[in-house]
């Protein structure tokens, strides 16, 4: 694959990942040449570390000694093209029954008993609940069992200047650009490549195949962004240190707006006219836009919970379920402010609740009292026939919040 480009012999820089096309007039020709060419991955490579060199006052050698053994890596290329055909329909219970494995609740059960009382202080700081962060790290990772077995540089490089030709490609081509200039800054803490060799060891650590690192499966942006140091010993290090992997979740949920104290779930009222009316409004839209006021009017919630206020929103979250037999049914519930938050790591309902209940689900192993925000899981359900969700769908990680 090629990129086509317009570059001016002065200013390449606003242009080198510009969109390809042939078509761009010449502009000020008096003052700049514009030549169409083609690039090819290592040449678009090569022009963002020169501008990477220039932005961040880096050395221009030494960011390529860095990078000069890239490989593209095909592999995490097919796993982030949409599958062609039709696709599976999208089961919760499904999606559930993997999230809930006996063997990833024994590990969370574990995790909990080595780290019950770092848990428990990191609630007491945060108000994030610690059975949410022991759920992140579940799913995501069984803590740190599944990091990931891709060098980071290689799949951010990849997915920057070869990502596969879809409608799509050149805003997730940029995206992942910026990722792999995150990913320099983070590997360059002080400002500078001190060590040519860490600074190759830290661009090169293992991710996921969409460039996510350590145990909670941070994007390079969420490390620069959200990372912190939990266990005090001067360095971040999310793939060794769950006090950091602790932290750095609770730090993130905090600066995505998590509202201390406020539930994550209401149950809708089990009703036909509910139902109906639940129906006509859910999108599948994960940002709230209804107040509690307005589900009560139309009778989707029988009360606000005392932690909340009226004009506090909310949005409806749609599961689609099909069972054993085959029948299809949607389990209905309101999400507040906070379950909004925890898709913000990722944006799929299906995510949402299933770190939501893993979570509480191992918590309430160890405190009987421990409410479990998920605890009438097929309750809400009412069979339908319009299509699906079309909110579960969202395989990448994560989409960040701008800010």
């Amino acid at each position: 694959m090629v990129f086509i480009l317009a570059l001016p012999l002065a200013g390449i820089f606003n242009h080198s990942f510009a969109q390809g096309t042939a078509d761009l007039k010449q502009k000020n020709s008096s003052d700049a040449l514009e030549t169409v060419i083609k690039l090819s991955p290592s040449q678009m490579l090569d022009l963002f570390l020169i501008e990477v060199s220039l932005r961040k006052n880096l050395p221009l050698e030494k960011l390529r000694e860095a990078f000069v053994d890239v490989t593209l890596q095909l592999t995490a290329k097919q796993y982030i093209t949409p599958s062609v055909g039709p696709r599976a329909k999208k089961n919760w219970l499904k999606y559930r029954q993997n999230a809930m494995d006996p063997t990833r609740i024994q590990a969370g059960q574990k995790f909990w008993l080595a780290n019950q009382e770092e848990l428990i202080q990191l609630e007491n700081i945060t108000g994030v609940p610690a059975a949410l962060i022991v759920g992140i790290l579940g799913i995501e990772t069984i803590y740190g069992k599944n990091m990931g077995r891709f060098p980071v540089r290689d799949v951010l490089v990849t997915l920057a200047f070869d990502y596969p030709d879809t409608p799509n490609r050149f805003a997730r081509s940029q995206m992942f650009n910026e990722q792999l200039s995150d990913l320099i800054t983070w590997c360059s803490p002080t400002g500078q490549i001190d060590s040519i060799i860490q600074f190759k060891a830290c661009l090169t650590q293992p991710s996921s195949f969409a460039g996510a690192i350590g145990m909670p499966q941070f994007m390079p942006t969420s490390l620069v962004k959200f990372a912190k140091d939990g266990d005090k010993d001067g360095l971040i290090d999310l793939r060794n240190s769950t006090s950091d992997a602790m932290a750095s979740i609770a730090n993130f949920l905090l600066q995505h707006g998590w509202v201390v104290n406020q539930p994550i779930l209401i149950p809708v009222k089990t009703s036909s006219d509910t139902f109906d009316t639940i129906r006509r409004i859910a999108d599948g839209d994960p940002n709230p836009k209804w107040t509690l006021s307005q589900l009560k009017t139309m009778k989707i919630i029988d009360r606000i919970p005392s932690s909340s206020q009226a004009e506090d929103l909310a949005l409806i979250v749609d599961l689609p379920i099909i069972d054993t037999k085959g029948v299809e049914s949607i389990t209905y519930w309101v999400g507040l402010k906070n379950f909004e938050v925890i898709t913000q790591y990722n944006r799929s309902f299906f995510y949402a609740m299933a770190v939501t209940e893993f979570g509480y689900t191992v918590a309430g192993n160890f405190n009987p009292e421990q409410k479990n925000p998920v605890n009438r899981e097929t309750l809400n359900s009412v069979k339908q026939e319009k299509p699906q969700s079309i909110n579960n769908d969202h395989p990448g990680h994560k989409r960040q919040k701008r800010q």
